[in-house]
């Protein structure tokens, strides 16, 4: 077994394999120490970007991806919103090309349009739900019954409208009187 290829408990069987894991070591550290990791929303923001971008390929930086995936399982993330993390390497001896096989790619792909097709219901649902609000709104402007936008206005309105009626009535009444006297 070659020491020289050994980053943490793996020993890679290439310089480049084990350079990449010694890079991607330095990656997870500098994230760990620098990002508040209790943050879900920047897990989840970290996990995607990392995810989508497949920063991390050695059992090393996949370790740190598995840990954001625990974590924003425990945070409440639905399993099946979150992108799985592929893995580019195979385990039957033989290494693998550096490309992702096309059934992988095309679970990816159904993955992301899942997730894009629940964006647009979600968006949609919100976009209806804000009109019903605004309607509900012009509804209750336009209202003739007192509410509580304009209460002060149909209250002041109807105490006119009946001191109005006083002073119409109160001047027939003198009106009456003075003929009443002229007679």
């Amino acid at each position: 077994m070659n020491k020289e290829f050994q980053v943490d408990a793996f020993v890679f069987i290439s310089k480049e394999d084990a350079d990449r894991a010694a890079k991607e070591k330095k990656q997870v550290a500098y994230i760990k120490s620098h990002m508040d990791l209790s943050s879900f929303e920047k897990v989840k923001a970290l996990y995607e970007k990392s995810n989508k971008e497949r920063l991390f390929r050695t059992p090393i930086g996949l370790a740190f991806m598995q840990d954001m995936y625990n974590a924003l399982i425990k945070g409440g993330a639905n399993p099946d919103e979150l992108l799985p993390v592929f893995v580019q390497a195979s385990f039957d001896q033989r290494l693998r090309p550096q490309t992702v096989s096309e059934k992988q790619n095309e679970m990816f792909k159904q993955k992301q349009e899942k997730l894009r097709t629940n964006h647009r219901i979600s968006l949609i649902m919100n976009i209806i739900l804000l009109v019903a609000v605004i309607i509900m709104f012009v509804i209750t402007i336009k209202s003739d019954n007192p509410n509580i936008l304009n209460y002060e206005t149909a209250l002041q309105n109807r105490y006119s409208a009946w001191e109005q009626e006083l002073n119409d009535r109160e001047k027939a009444i003198k009106e009456k009187e003075l003929e009443l006297i002229r007679n």
